[in-house]
């Protein structure tokens, strides 16, 4: 798998397009992008749309890519990190819209923990921060 930057700059090469030139298209300097390349330093999403229409490549895959070196550098280095991950996923798919107005997820989550249903949270997610939710 490569990074966010790796892949980038692999488009950019295979596309024959200078450094200089992707960087004026999205108005920042070229050392900036050759940082984000070198993955010394992150994009924005701003930045991440306009790549992938100078690209000229999947903007969703990009943006999947992009995200998922945002939520590695988050946990990088956690040792609960994929339980945590598992966790957030489940939250996700709880309080995405469609959950929200009463249906299910179409694909729930084996569970990470003996004892829970598919489809449940676990005990560290309360009661009142969903309920929250469904009261706005």
């Amino acid at each position: 798998m490569e990074s966010f930057g790796k892949v980038i700059k692999k488009l950019r090469s295979e596309r024959g397009l200078l450094l200089r030139e992707v960087a004026a298209s999205l108005q920042i300097d070229p050392s900036l992008l050759s940082r984000i390349e070198s993955s010394n330093k992150h994009a924005t999403r701003e930045h991440v749309i306009r790549l992938a229409a100078i690209l000229n490549t999947d903007e969703n895959e990009l943006l999947i890519n992009y995200l998922s070196d945002k939520i590695i550098y988050q946990l990088q280095g956690e040792e609960l990190a994929i339980e945590a991950m598992l966790v957030a996923e489940k939250k996700i798919r709880y309080f995405s819209p469609g959950h929200l107005s009463g249906s299910l997820p179409s694909n729930p989550l084996p569970d990470s923990k003996p004892g829970l249903s598919p489809g449940t949270l676990p005990d560290s997610v309360t009661k009142a921060s969903m309920n929250k939710n469904e009261d706005e």
